[in-house]
């Protein structure tokens, strides 16, 4: 029953279906049919369109037919025309012609008639010419003629004297008729002759002569005018015999050597030559050829001979000596000595390096001292060979010659009472008596004294080396100190950081990367110097003490300065590169980080930073300019020492004392009335000498450097001080220049600079401190006059709350009284 019900609606569902697809189809005929007919439709409307558009071709062709028709007729119209016209100027142009050609012929005629009467002209003259040149040669045969018969009177006279001082008789008398009868006209003719040979050759060699040396005159003047050409010359072997070389001219090696020592790279020597050429001669070509980089270097070792020479001659005209110089180096395992001769001039002193490649062959003092004395005879050496080619060039000029000092004057003897000055180590300072002992032998075998008692030289210890020592032995007590206490820290850190308590290598990472000269190339110091012109505008920045190539060890102290005046820059642009999320951090990066955020090495910087400013730039003036100060001298060096050691006896009794300003800058300020250049020296240093900020180079954003140095290290930057104007952070952040005081200043919110009195019972004290307010009044706009109201926190009881202040344009953001700036919050 299921299955038959099932059945039966499945069928009912089938007709319906049926019904529907019957429907269906009857709808899709009607719409075919409708299609159809449409289409139909669509065909008729199509086939007129086309027919109409037939008719249109065709009623379009014969039109262009018309067209062209009456086109060829205009045409056709137009050539008769111009054909017509042409004829008619061909007509006029042909009469013209023709008459012209009358005109030419009848100039012609002219022109015939006017060459006729020329050549008769010129006939005439040459007549004329004929006849003077006629009349001049029978004049100058004339005259030849009568100096013909002048010479032979002469001649016969002559032979006439001379056949009669044969012909004396043993009277003494002279029988004049032999005499003429012996003189044969033939003879005086040919003699005559002769006579006028050789005097017109006498006159051809000196036209000759003159021609010559005219052209010499012009070829020299040529050769100061051409430019001389970079081109290899050949040169022929000496003493006549065949073949020769090719070798550079004088020029070329002058030039090579002026770049050389200008320290010019030998690789670069080549393209600066024909750089330089082109731009002073660019319609010359004068380059021919260049130096290959080989030859370049080998002009080096011509350089260190000129060189010396050079210094040989320098010594050698010296009168005296007043100070021997000698100190050591090494390269590539090598020792080398220097030796340096100073003298005094009317200009102050001077130096001359004698040699600065002196080996000594078995490294001991007494074969030092024997290569050092061995310097200056290479001297002489080099002198007499200056001579020697002088005299072949020039054989008869002996004023060239006594220009160049005889090899003799070059001598160490003239170092009698000067100064032998070596560093203070065991071996410098035997080296130094070695030297003494030689120079004192010298003096005697050459005759200067009797015995070597006479002659007196002083032993003096090099300042700049001891004060060097001082500092290397500061500096390691203090490396060591820093680091037991950081002990367990450094431990912690991995060592493939590379964290160190040594100062100097932490000066030397700073130096990578913080140097604005960008040398190292792991370093960071161009992007460092663009992100400080966008991050602190205005900002100032010490610039990084250079501690890569050879450093001194003073140069600690000199480099803790920068490394603490820029350790926040410093920090904060490590701290945004490593969090950058970039590869551009590295192993560098890290370790300078890790460090300038180290209070203990932050410490160490601070303490260096003093001792650079308090005690070793004075130390380093007084003993480099002994020799230029009025009222002080080498030997009052010591004075400064035993000031300095008593001052350093006071530090370790308390070392606060050398976080004193007025006690560690005054350390040596007994001196400044002794020694008055001292005095500017620090008033300079400290007062007047002036630092660009950062982004501008203008004179009136410059700062005093030093004074902010001192600022931030005696009182380092901390909430107090920034409230007393002391090394704040807002005085960095406000704009260069100050603000216009016109309408639009009412409303600003300022900060002035007030020193503030506290009486502490019997003492009274000052201080500086920052007070802030509003400005609600105008006074005077070009006095810069207003009216300020102060806010409540600045107020005491029944004080009034506004008052007039005078904001100068000079105290804008600056660290003194009266000092006014734009009032900032974080």
């Amino acid at each position: 029953d299921l299955l038959s019900s099932e059945k039966t609606a499945y069928e009912k569902e089938v007709n319906k279906l049926k019904d529907l697809l019957s429907s269906e189809k009857t709808a899709y005929e009607k719409e075919v049919n409708k299609l159809k007919d449409l289409l139909s439709s669509e065909k008729i409307a199509r086939e007129k369109e086309v027919n109409e558009l037939e008719e249109q071709i065709v009623m379009a062709k014969s039109a262009r037919e018309k067209d062209i028709e009456d086109t060829s007729h205009a045409h056709k119209l137009k050539t008769d025309k111009l054909n017509k016209l042409l004829q008619s100027q061909q007509q006029r142009y042909k009469t013209k012609l023709s008459s012209t050609i009358d005109d030419a012929n009848k100039q012609s005629e002219e022109a015939n008639e006017l060459k006729l009467e020329a050549q008769e002209i010129k006939r005439v003259a040459y007549k004329d010419a004929k006849r003077v040149i006629v009349n001049e040669r029978n004049h100058s045969t004339h005259l030849q003629k009568r100096l013909k018969e002048k010479h032979k009177t002469e001649l016969v006279a002559f032979i006439k004297s001379t056949t009669t001082n044969k012909r004396r008789n043993n009277n003494g008398e002279i029988d004049e008729e032999i005499v003429d009868e012996e003189v044969d006209d033939e003879l005086v003719d040919e003699e005559v002759e002769a006579v006028d040979n050789t005097l017109e050759r006498e006159r051809e060699r000196e036209q000759q002569k003159k021609i010559v040396d005219e052209l010499k005159a012009k070829v020299k003047a040529l050769e100061q005018i051409a430019p001389k050409v970079i081109q290899k010359k050949w040169i022929k072997n000496p003493n006549g015999k065949k073949g020769g070389t090719q070798a550079w001219p004088h020029h070329v090696v002058l030039l090579i050597m002026e770049w050389l020592s200008n320290r010019t790279p030998p690789s670069c020597i080549a393209a600066n030559i024909v750089s330089l050429c082109s731009i002073i001669m660019p319609s010359a070509d004068i380059a021919l050829e260049l130096p290959t980089t080989p030859y370049i270097r080998t002009v080096r070792s011509l350089l260190v001979v000129v060189t010396k020479t050079l210094a040989a001659y320098t010594v050698a005209r010296v009168p005296r000596f007043h100070q021997i110089y000698t100190d050591g180096t090494t390269r590539r395992q090598t020792e080398l000595i220097n030796m340096l001769i100073g003298y005094v001039t009317d200009e102050g002193l001077k130096t001359v390096t004698l040699d600065n490649m002196i080996i000594s062959p078995e490294k001991k003092s007494l074969s030092t001292a024997q290569a050092l004395m061995q310097s200056m005879e290479n001297a002489q050496k080099l002198l007499k060979g200056w001579r020697e080619v002088t005299k072949e060039l020039y054989p008869d000029d002996e004023d060239i010659l006594a220009l160049i000092p005889l090899p003799e004057a070059a001598t160490l003897t003239k170092a009698r009472d000067a100064y032998i000055t070596t560093d203070t180590c065991s071996q410098a300072k035997n080296v130094r008596t070695q030297m003494i002992k030689a120079i004192k032998d010298l003096a005697v075998k050459e005759g200067i004294c009797e015995n070597t008692e006479d002659f007196r030289m002083h032993e003096l210890d090099c300042w700049n080396h001891l004060r060097n020592l001082w500092i290397e032995h500061a500096v390691d007590t203090l490396e060591k100190r820093v680091k037991t206490d950081l002990a367990e820290d450094l431990l912690d850190i991995p060592k493939i950081y590379r964290v160190d308590v040594a100062m100097n290598l932490l000066l030397r990472s700073i130096d990578k990367e913080f140097a604005l000269t960008a040398n190292y190339a792991k370093g960071h110091g161009s992007m460092f110097a663009h992100w400080m012109e966008i991050s602190h505008p205005g900002a100032l920045l010490f610039p990084t003490a250079r501690m890569l190539g050879g450093t001194r060890q003073d140069a600690v102290t000199e480099g803790a300065l920068p490394a603490y005046m820029n350790r926040h820059y410093c920090v904060e642009f490590l701290f945004q590169k490593l969090c950058a999320g970039t590869t551009e951090a590295n192993i560098l990066q890290t370790s300078l980080f890790l460090q300038l955020t180290s209070i203990e090495i932050v410490a160490m910087l601070r303490v260096l930073s003093i001792v650079h400013i308090a005690i070793v730039k004075p130390i380093r003036f007084l003993s480099g300019k002994c020799h230029d100060l009025d009222g002080w001298g080498i030997s009052k060096m010591p004075k400064a020492l035993d000031i300095l050691y008593e001052a350093l006896k006071e530090i370790v009794a308390d070392g606060s004392k050398l976080l004193d300003e007025d006690f560690a800058m005054g350390i040596f300020k007994s001196l400044e009335s002794e020694v008055p250049k001292f005095k500017d020296y620090m008033t300079h240093i400290h007062e007047q000498k002036e630092m660009y900020v950062v982004g501008d180079r203008t004179k009136e954003s410059r700062k005093v450097g030093m004074e902010e140095a001192r600022m931030e290290l005696f009182t380092p930057t901390t909430t107090m001080n920034e409230m007393k104007g002391q090394g704040s952070k807002f005085g960095e952040w406000q704009r260069t220049s100050m603000p216009t005081i016109n309408a639009t200043f009412k409303n600003f919110r300022i900060e002035f600079l007030f020193n503030v009195s506290y009486d502490h019972s019997h003492d009274e004290e000052s201080d500086l401190v920052w007070m802030s307010g509003e400005v609600i009044e105008i006074m005077n706009a070009k006095k810069n006059k207003v009216k300020i109201r102060w806010d409540e926190k600045w107020l005491t009881e029944g004080e009034d709350p506004e008052s007039v202040q005078v904001l100068l344009k000079s105290l804008w953001n600056q660290n003194k009284a009266g000092a006014w700036r734009e009032h900032l919050v974080e």
